[in-house]
């Protein structure tokens, strides 16, 4: 077939594997920078994305672009306008780490209620005494309320009421009442379902409806022993207000994969608390979705280039 396809940021083999096998020249950058994009891209019909900023600039440069391949389910580091404008369609790979971000949101979840990281961190300093000054809340019974009930959304709800017997209540204004699943309640408003839950699990993107959602008016909707998770997007949450919220017991903890900025910085007040648990916006990065990822992206690349419809649209071209 003889396309090029450019891979700023390397992915795991079965992706590169993919394309190759169905004729395509794979082009690998080191230490990708937008110049060094924009110097390979012009002889390039497609590019898998991952968290390097595709700017108009680089997709004005490359003359022979017709498809981008988000590796995963975001998009907010491509210039979806811009692609638009510029006839470049966009695909991504929405269900390739979708159970890899529900399994990591329940550790966040088992983490936070059973105090393991301060527990970790004192037995390991000799105060075998810890055992009695934290206690764990145990959640079944409990209720978690899923703020977005997407795929990923679902999934933690699924093994929550399954695995762990609790109760599950969601809030989607974009989910058809025929796609709702039985195992979770819907909830009509925001307030409803934070004055409920005992656990809140956030799964949205970021945009003008959701960003600050969590904020100082909100935070205070919510019960003293609740636990708030977010494997989502960091703007969700107002992160001063949770910081206050959280240093004043007005609620008990919680457990962060994302934030505003990223990498986050090591001055933020967040980490130096021992109610939050952290991880580096991982939580979709297990072996199994980055190899699944790569070949979903290579996929949307293939179907384009072939002429065909991509199975995972983003854009409209």
């Amino acid at each position: 077939m003889g396309y090029k396809i450019l891979i700023p940021e390397n992915i795991t083999e079965p992706g590169k594997a993919y394309l190759k096998v169905h004729g395509y020249e794979v082009v690998v950058l080191e230490g990708a920078t937008e110049d060094s994009i924009c110097a390979a891209i012009p002889q390039c019909s497609g590019m898998i994305s991952r968290s390097i900023k595709c700017t108009r600039r680089i997709m004005e440069a490359g003359k022979m672009l017709k498809v981008i391949g988000s590796h995963g389910v975001g998009t907010d580091q491509i210039d979806l306008a811009a692609a638009t404008e510029l006839g470049i369609q966009v695909t991504n790979a929405p269900c390739a780490n979708s159970n890899s971000a529900a399994e990591h949101t329940l550790a966040l979840i088992l983490a936070c209620a059973n105090h393991l990281v301060y527990l970790d961190g004192e037995t390991r300093r000799g105060n075998f005494a810890a055992r009695n000054i934290v206690k764990s809340l145990e959640l079944e019974g409990r209720t978690i309320g899923i703020i977005g009930c997407g795929r990923i959304g679902r999934l933690v709800a699924h093994k929550t009421v399954y695995g762990l017997g609790m109760k599950a209540i969601g809030l989607d204004t974009f989910l058809p009442e025929d796609k709702w699943p039985d195992y979770i309640e819907r909830k009509n408003s925001l307030k409803d379902l934070l004055q409920e839950a005992d656990v809140v699990s956030v799964h949205v993107p970021a945009t003008k409806d959701t960003i600050n959602m969590f904020n100082a008016k909100t935070l205070k909707m919510m019960k003293p022993q609740c636990i708030l998770v977010n494997c989502s997007r960091g703007r969700v949450i107002n992160e001063e207000d949770l910081y206050n919220a959280l240093v004043s017991y007005k609620i008990a903890g919680a457990g962060l994969d994302v934030f505003a900025k990223e990498p986050v910085e090591q001055n933020n007040p967040l980490l130096s608390l021992a109610n939050v648990v952290v991880s580096p916006h991982n939580a979709g990065l297990s072996m199994k979705a980055m190899d699944q990822m790569g070949i979903d992206a290579a996929k949307g690349i293939d179907e384009v280039l072939r002429g065909g419809k991509p199975t995972w649209p983003v854009n409209k071209i």
